[in-house]
């Protein structure tokens, strides 16, 4: 099997008792060591997939976030504090590449949401 480089915007699992928009404050400190502040959720995907022959089934919620730090935005690489197996490194990409078909965003859907932003921090 081919292996296919693809791109997810920076998250992570919403923990008991937490909402979504703490999750976000929490997974990218903890993956990036970033600071954000939340500013709205965008939309909500309920996305069927496979992965390495493995259906999966996810909820997904898509928040606007920004960066506390503006220094950050000019980082082009993030070094990854959490590293989930597979993944590679977290960096800015712009959208236009995934609306040009130079780059594959996952999952499907969230493309046309954030088309209007201009750039994605995401996983490859």
């Amino acid at each position: 099997m081919e292996r296919q480089v693809f791109y997810r915007p920076v998250g992570g699992t919403v923990e008991f008792g937490e909402r979504g928009d703490e999750t976000i404050v929490r997974e990218l400190d903890e993956e990036l060591g970033v600071v954000v502040e939340v500013v709205r959720r965008l939309a909500v995907i309920e996305n069927l997939f496979t992965y390495q022959d493995v259906m999966g089934h996810e909820v997904v919620l898509f928040y606007e976030a920004r960066l506390v730090n503006g220094d950050h935005y000019n980082v082009e690489e993030f070094p990854r504090i959490d590293l989930a197996p597979g993944e590679r490194r977290a960096l800015w990409v712009p959208v236009q590449d995934f609306l040009d078909g130079k780059q594959v965003l996952y999952p499907t859907g969230i493309l046309p949401i954030l088309s209007s932003s201009g750039t994605v921090s995401g996983n490859q």
